[in-house]
């Protein structure tokens, strides 16, 4: 488990009841350290229960050519389209998560798919374009109090 924050109270009680002794909690790590993680892993897991604005850690993944399986809350699901690009699961749903898990583990092509298609869409996220947009953005905005002034 990678990453800041606590653990809230049930899922401590739940390492508790499990003990499971091959989860290690690394904290925050360096932004070299989270690239190095990323290429180790098999599948990244998003298994946030909220509070998320954007899933810029989910395109990471993707820029890493990681499948994805993270909750469908707001933020994620702005990233994700479900079974094209990544799962989505209902938060706090354990078992939808063990499933999704499974069902990427067991399937090959479908982990293969989403790989790739998760990589893919990271490029329409990349800094020049998403700058383009904004700008974009401003000038038309600009242009149209341009024009309500001079009518």
């Amino acid at each position: 488990m990678v990453g800041g924050g606590n653990l809230d109270a049930e899922s401590l009680r739940i390492l508790g009841e499990r003990n499971p002794g091959d989860v290690i909690f690394t904290g925050e790590v360096s932004e070299s350290d989270k690239c190095r993680y990323f290429a180790t892993a098999d599948i990244f897991c998003a298994p946030a229960t909220g509070q998320e604005s954007f899933g810029i850690v989910l395109l990471e993944a993707m820029a890493a050519r990681k499948p994805i399986i993270a909750t469908s809350i707001e933020g994620y699901s702005s990233v994700i389209t479900n079974g094209i690009d990544g799962i989505l699961v209902p938060p706090k749903n354990d078992s939808a998560l063990a499933d999704a898990i499974k069902s990427l583990l067991n399937t090959p092509k479908l982990l293969d798919t989403i790989s790739n298609n998760g990589h893919k869409k990271v490029e329409q996220f990349q800094w020049n374009k998403i700058a383009r947009s904004i700008m974009d953005m401003y000038i038309a905005c600009l242009n149209s109090k341009v024009s309500a002034k001079n009518e």
